[in-house]
């Protein structure tokens, strides 16, 4: 079962960092941390990564392990586009841990041999 940590919503203001045009342009930005055993938070960055946004123009999002949990930041043009990317790649991060803890220490072991 997938466990999320909504750690927090940031509207109009932004998260700080970044260019005031970058602020501008994506002024939503949504961060979630997902928990998981760090071998497979591992394997799972490396899978989403793979897969970028639909529409970069609108959304964007970073994708990083820190320490036990997965945790993306998207930054996106309106509320809707943010919703959309947060849903997708909620999809896709439930697949990569199902197969993780399914294939358990193997998919572990390839993801070492590769990288």
């Amino acid at each position: 079962i997938l466990k999320l940590q909504f750690l927090y919503f940031i509207g109009k203001e932004g998260t700080g960092g970044g260019t005031k045009q970058n602020m501008e342009a994506f002024p939503i930005s949504y961060r979630m941390a997902v928990p998981c055993p760090n071998a497979h938070a591992v394997l799972v960055q490396q899978a989403l990564l793979v897969d970028k946004e639909l529409s970069p123009d609108k959304v964007v999002r970073e994708i990083t392990v820190e320490g036990d949990s997965i945790v993306v930041l998207y930054k996106g043009s309106t509320l809707r586009h943010v919703r959309v990317a947060v849903h997708s790649c909620l999809q896709m991060m439930s697949l990569a841990l199902d197969t993780a803890t399914q294939f358990g220490n193997m998919a572990a072991v390839d993801a070492a041999t590769f990288s």
